[in-house]
Formats: structure tokens, C-alpha cells, sequence
């Protein structure tokens, strides 16, 4: 897939190496979106503030305009409508990056074009003059959505300026760092014996530093050890206009206050390593903004994401972010109070750490990569890509090495390499999906071939019937029942085996009496599943009685359709929150059917609850295993938890099965092209779009390899393995080209 193929989405905004706040969130943004989609290309706009100004821009600058000149934003609407790739506008709103009253040289642009906008609004304010609102609710009625980074600039939206359309909620991003002490960080900067406060940004008098200052010297006299950090240099439109006037200002009252000690300035514009170096070495931040509407703030998001405790003043952002967890708020322009509250921190070492510890907890749901993955979908719903742009080259529809791994008695459980190995036996599991795949091709193709497989498979499972509705799993090469079948957990199989002969028994250019035999059998097996606490069990059991309500008398099944999907429910609302939309503390194997078995209960249902948590989950799912546009299934040796460690091996063809198909129900239920996309995308993982680029179907003999480890593929080729790459390949025919 080539880039030049791809839409392009346009970000308008102030961008690196300009010395602004929004252009290094944009520049984090479109930097952490790259590496999150593979679904368009960002491409930036980029707002210069003089019509004197150069910057040397990096290449995905592809336009620029001077914030004075009224008549270039209309002029690039124009262009913008123009260009055919480009397919949607985010504006990342501020009103003093696009000139004239309160920015309102931007109407011009968003009243000519033609293009979706998307429009992200970093300041939003309570009390506007009239042009400020007016400015305002025209981007929200031209807009198709709207983006804010906390809920009371929602509510604001809602209530002061009458938003009527969606406004989604997205954090601030934060960069990914350990959480770790501050000691090295502080010996590395020569701070080794210093209890560190800091505060960085560009310089103005809204920072509210000289209250900071006033605060100190009680602060000092009690613990000599506290310095404090002023890190960045004046902010450029600051300097240009009134010269370096607050800083002279700043270090003229520490020299007053006799601080110049504990005080020490870092004046100049540092890069994120150097930021990160000195939260590193803090171990309190203080926030000492003086406007109460500020709505959001990077450095603060920046400081907590760092897993440091944080003093601020009650200004919009702070009071949601800073809870008593994670700091302590204090009034505006209040020295006694910001005294009284850095001497409570600093004289209490077990308090800030346990700050420390929450506020690195509470913020992994900011970090850049799941803040660009909600971007992406967001803007990618407003995209139509044409369906040829990320098709894989599809190899054709084979069966060899199916037919390979069964014999008479049915389908073999492993093989070496790609020889099959009898000696291995025989599984409900592998038969029950190898008659899945039957089914659905017969039902797909017709091609009666495929007819004297399927019938080994049902027949596998009927003889393997026992008299409680649960099956003997496991048969040896001479087709006897093993000891092993005793006391093992059969569940899942028994919810496969459900899947396979509900398959069968909607499939109406099978024999009737096949298809009879093959419901009774399913409705024997639903006995077992109303006893079972699995949940992977119960979804693979709901996606057969999904298909089993859809008979002439199948109204005696959506009683269950609604059993199976309200437990499955039950335990979303049990154990989802805002960073875990999942349905168990940890992900492990199959993870997909579950959503997917959702999705299949609301086409017979028709219950909101079961689509809208489907998607929330399968969204989760795109978020933890498409990195770098490569996906990665969640790896059998440890899982993935909600503490955010996952493993990335093994990897097994299970997983990217289930996510396919999972995919491509979600993108019939909804016609969001990007859950089509995402489908495609996942199963190149089979053909070698993958961490070790190397394919696991294996075109020569038609099967599939077991798996990944971190340095090779697996040689052999099993039955689980190879079905489920055809079940894959099997959804692609059906709805992805």
C-alpha cells in the first residue's frame, strides 16, 4: 500500500519548528497517528504568525499561511476543495492562531469549504464577547464533530454556545515514559541533594510564576534542600511584543526574596527529551496559571503523565485533572495558599509518592498512541476510500491442506510441518471449526466438493455425542476415547461444536434430515453452556444460537440470544472502565469472538446495548494490537493486563481470525468503512505483515503455520492454525473486496 494512494487528512495548525504550544501537540499528534493508521495520511497546514516569518518545515508541511492574511485562508479553501486525496480537515482551534478579531479570519476559510472539518478546540470560554461566539458556533455548525479534552469544555460547548452535535471528549496526549524515582534524574542534572519543584513552559505573565516566588521563602526556611526549576524561554509573540519584561520581572523578585539560591532559571525552548529529563528530576510540579477558563494544559498533562505529584491553581484543566490523589489545588494569585500547600508536599514523603504512583496510574489512558487511535477514528468515519486502496494481494481459496489433515474419521489435530500427524488425534475443537468453515463455503460458493469434508466433521461431532449434551473431545489415531477427556475442561469445545452444527443447520442446500440431526444436536449441547462460567464458551455458543433463531421455528432461541448476550454484558459492566473496555481483567486467546458474539445477538435482537458495546470493545481491541500499522495479536505467553503489560509472543492464528471476522460483522452493522479496512489489515498478518515480516500461510501446500515466536515461524501447520486462516480468508470473500 502505497502512501500516494492513500486520503489524506489535513491538520490546520501552528507546527514545530514554530515555538508554540498547539504546534507541538499537532506535530505529536500527526507524528503518533502515522505510526497508529494505516487508513490516510496526515498532512499539515501550517499557520505562520507574521507575514516576515520562515520556518523550515518537515516534509508533511504541505501548505502554509500567514494568520494576517484574511484573503489566503479563502484562497486555500479553494485548493483544498481542489484536491481530490484530500478528504477531511481538523482544525486545531485557538483563537489567537488565525488572525483577525478573536480568529475570526477563519470564517472565510470554513464558510468555502467544501470538505469535512473536524474541529478540535484547545481554549473554550464561559463568558465570550459577542465575536467570540459568534466565531465559535459557526465551527460547530460546520462542523461534522467536535473534539474537546475535558467534559466541563463539553458542557460548555453545550450550554454557553448550543452545541447540538457530537463532542467527543479525547485527553491531551502524553508521551510513554517509566515511572520511575527522581534520584538519578537529579544526580545526571547535578540536583542530587535538592528536593526539586519545577515548572516549564514558555514564559508569560499568565504563568503566574511571581506568586510562586512569594511563596517560597517561608517554603526555604523550614527545608534549605528545596530548589526550583523555571524551565523554557519567553514565549516568541510575549518577546516579540514587550521584550523579555515578566522574566526581568521574575528575577528581580528573586534576588528581592534573597532566593536566588533555590531559584534557577533554564531559558531557552527545550525538546521533549529534555523536558522529560527535567520532570524526571522533579519531584513536585506546580501549575500556576492565572486564568480561570484555561482548558487544557500540555505541561500539566505532561508532569502527571510522568507520575509526578502536582500543585496548581484551581484554572479550568486543574481542577479535573488535579483530584487529591494525584495533588492539590490552591486559589488563584494566592502565596499564602501555594506556601501552605508546598509545605504540606514537601515535608511529606509517603504522601507524594503515593501521588506519584496515582497520577501514573490514572494517566495511561492519555498516552499518545490511544489518544492518535481515537483520532484516527474519529476522523476515518468521515473518509470514503476507495475499496481497492488497502485490499491485500489475495491468494486463492484452498483447500489441500484441509483435506491433507482429514481422513475418514475426520480432521487431524497437528501436523509436522506440513505432513500431517496421525498419531496426534482427533479434537471436537478442530472438527467442530473445520465443519464452521464447511458450512459457510458451501454456503458461499456451492461448490459441492467441499460436501464429503463437511459430512466427516458432523459426523465426528454425533459420534462424539454424549448423553448430557457435552462431547468426548479428544480421540486417539485408533478413534478410542482417552483418559484425557475426564476432567478436562471441554466447555469451549462444546461452544465451538454449537457454532459448527448451527452452521450446518442453516445452510438450506444441505439435506434437511442433516440439517435436523444437526440442530437437535446443538440444542442438546446448550445444556452444557447454561452451566459453564466461561465466557468465551457462552460467546461461541451465542454465535450458533444467533444462527439457529434464523430457522422457521427459531423463535424459541431469541429467549437465549438474550440470556447469552446479557451475561456477556454483565460482565462488561463488571469490569470496563474509561482506560479498560473489556469484558475480564486481562485479554487472552480469541478475544474478538466475544464483540463479535454481540454483534450476532443484536441482529436478532436488536437491542442498542449489545452493537454500542460491541463496537466500544472492538475499538479496544484496534487500539491494544495495530502498532505501527503492523498487527500485533495479544501473545499467549502472559497475556495482556489491565496494568498495561502484554505479551507479544507467541502468536497464534487464532487471534487475527477471530479479529477478522469480528471486523467484518462490525463493518455490515454499521458501513463504517474503516472497520472494513481494519479487517484487511489484520489479516495480512497471515502474509507476512507482521513484527518478523515473514508470512504464515503457506502457499505452497495451502496451510497455515502455527505461530510467531520472537524469532522465527512455527514450522508446523495444525489444524486450528490452518482453519483458522481459511475462515479469514473466507470473510474476505464475502465481504471485504
Amino acid at each position: 500500500m502505497q502512501n500516494e494512494q492513500r486520503p489524506i487528512v489535513v491538520f490546520i495548525s501552528s507546527y514545530p519548528p514554530r515555538e508554540c504550544g498547539i504546534a507541538t501537540f499537532t506535530a505529536d499528534l500527526v507524528r503518533a497517528i502515522g505510526a497508529t493508521t494505516p487508513l490516510f495520511v496526515p498532512k499539515i497546514l501550517a499557520l505562520n504568525d507574521t507575514a516576515t516569518s520562515f520556518y523550515h518545515y518537515p516534509e508533511e508541511v504541505f501548505l502554509q499561511i500567514t494568520d494576517t492574511d484574511e484573503r489566503a485562508f479563502i484562497n486555500t479553501a479553494e485548493i483544498l476543495n481542489r484536491l481530490d486525496r484530500v478528504s477531511a480537515v481538523n482544525i486545531q482551534h485557538e483563537f489567537g492562531l488565525f488572525g483577525g478579531r478573536q480568529g475570526s479570519h477563519l470564517i472565510g476559510f470554513i464558510t468555502r469549504l467544501t470538505k469535512p472539518i473536524i474541529t478540535t478546540f484547545h481554549t473554550v470560554l464561559p463568558n465570550p464577547d459577542d465575536r467570540m461566539r459568534l466565531v465559535v458556533q459557526l465551527l460547530l455548525k460546520k462542523s461534522k464533530q467536535c473534539i474537546v479534552m475535558t467534559k466541563n469544555a463539553r458542557e460548555i460547548l453545550r450550554t454557553v454556545y448550543g452545541a447540538t452535535k457530537a463532542v467527543t471528549v479525547v485527553p491531551h496526549g502524553i508521551p510513554d515514559v517509566a515511572f520511575e524515582k527522581s534520584d538519578a534524574a537529579k544526580q545526571a542534572l547535578g540536583l542530587g541533594h535538592h528536593l526539586v519543584l519545577s515548572t516549564f513552559g514558555l514564559l508569560s505573565a499568565g504563568k503566574g510564576i511571581e506568586y510562586v516566588l512569594d511563596a517560597l521563602p517561608e517554603v526555604v526556611r523550614r527545608f534549605p534542600h528545596v530548589a526550583y526549576l523555571i524551565i523554557g524561554e519567553t514565549h516568541p509573540v510575549v518577546r516579540r511584543k514587550e521584550g523579555e519584561r515578566y522574566r526581568k520581572m521574575l528575577m528581580r523578585r528573586v534576588l528581592q526574596l534573597r532566593l536566588e539560591e533555590h531559584v534557577k532559571f533554564y531559558d531557552r525552548y527545550l525538546p521533549l527529551e529534555e523536558i522529560l529529563q527535567f520532570l524526571r528530576a522533579t519531584d513536585i510540579y506546580v501549575a500556576s496559571s492565572l486564568d480561570p477558563y484555561q482548558a487544557v494544559s500540555g505541561t500539566l498533562s505532561y508532569a502527571l503523565g510522568a507520575g509526578r505529584p502536582v500543585i496548581a491553581t484551581s484554572f479550568a484543566y486543574a481542577k479535573e485533572m488535579v483530584t487529591p490523589g494525584v495533588g492539590m489545588q490552591v486559589p488563584l494569585r494566592d502565596a499564602r495558599a501555594m506556601s501552605d500547600a508546598l509545605l504540606a508536599l514537601v515535608g511529606d514523603d509517603d504522601r507524594r509518592e503515593k501521588m506519584a504512583s496515582r497520577a501514573y496510574t490514572t494517566t495511561r489512558a492519555m498516552l499518545w498512541p490511544k489518544v492518535a487511535a481515537t483520532y484516527a477514528r474519529i476522523l476515518h468515519s468521515y473518509i470514503v476510500t476507495p475499496k481497492h486502496v488497502t485490499s491485500p494481494a489475495l491468494p486463492p481459496l484452498r483447500m489441500t491442506h484441509l483435506e491433507r489433515l482429514t481422513d475418514e474419521r475426520g480432521m487431524m489435530q497437528f501436523s509436522r510441518g506440513a505432513v500431517p500427524d496421525r498419531a496426534s488425534g482427533y479434537t471436537v475443537d478442530d472438527n467442530a471449526r473445520a465443519l464452521l468453515f464447511a458450512a459457510q463455503y458451501y454456503h458461499v460458493t456451492g461448490d459441492k466438493t467441499i460436501l464429503s469434508l463437511l459430512r466427516r466433521y458432523c459426523t465426528f461431532l454425533f459420534n462424539g455425542e454424549r448423553s448430557d449434551g457435552s462431547f468426548t473431545n479428544y480421540i486417539d489415531e485408533h478413534g478410542r476415547a482417552t483418559p484425557q477427556n475426564y476432567g478436562e475442561d471441554i466447555a469451549d469445545a462444546t461452544g465451538r461444536a454449537i457454532t459448527g452444527l448451527a452452521a450446518v443447520a442453516v445452510t438450506l442446500r444441505l439435506p434437511s434430515d442433516l440439517r435436523h440431526r444437526a440442530e437437535l444436536s446443538a440444542k442438546r449441547a446448550l445444556a452444557i453452556i447454561t452451566r459453564s462460567s466461561s465466557l468465551r464458551t457462552t460467546a461461541f455458543a451465542l454465535l450458533g444460537v444467533s444462527e439457529l433463531s434464523r430457522l422457521h421455528n427459531g423463535v424459541e432461541y431469541i429467549p437465549i440470544v438474550r440470556r447469552f448476550a446479557d451475561a456477556i454484558v454483565t460482565r462488561y459492566e463488571q469490569e470496563a472502565s474509561f482506560d479498560w473496555q473489556w469484558f475480564e481483567p486481562m485479554l487472552t486467546y480469541a478475544n474478538a469472538v466475544i464483540p463479535h458474539a454481540l454483534i450476532a445477538a443484536y441482529r436478532v435482537a436488536h437491542n442498542d446495548r449489545y452493537r454500542n458495546i460491541a463496537k466500544k470493545t472492538v475499538d479496544f481491541l484496534i487500539e491494544k494490537t495495530l502498532q505501527d500499522t503492523v498487527y500485533m495479536p495479544i501473545g499467549n505467553k502472559g497475556w495482556c493486563t489491565r496494568d498495561g503489560r502484554c505479551a507479544h509472543f507467541d502468536q497464534q492464528p487464532e487471534d487475527p481470525s477471530a479479529m477478522v471476522m469480528a471486523l467484518f460483522a462490525l463493518y455490515e452493522i454499521t458501513q463504517e468503512e474503516q472497520y472494513r479496512m481494519y479487517a484487511l489489515r489484520t489479516f495480512s498478518w497471515f502474509l507476512g505483515e507482521n513484527i518478523l515480516r515473514q508470512p504464515l500461510y503457506d502457499s505452497v501446500s495451502g496451510g497455515c503455520h502455527d505461530g510467531l515466536s520472537p524469532t522465527a515461524v512455527n514450522s508446523n501447520e495444525g489444524a486450528e492454525s490452518t482453519i483458522s486462516y481459511l475462515l479469514a480468508r473466507l470473510a474476505i470473500e464475502r465481504y471485504g473486496t
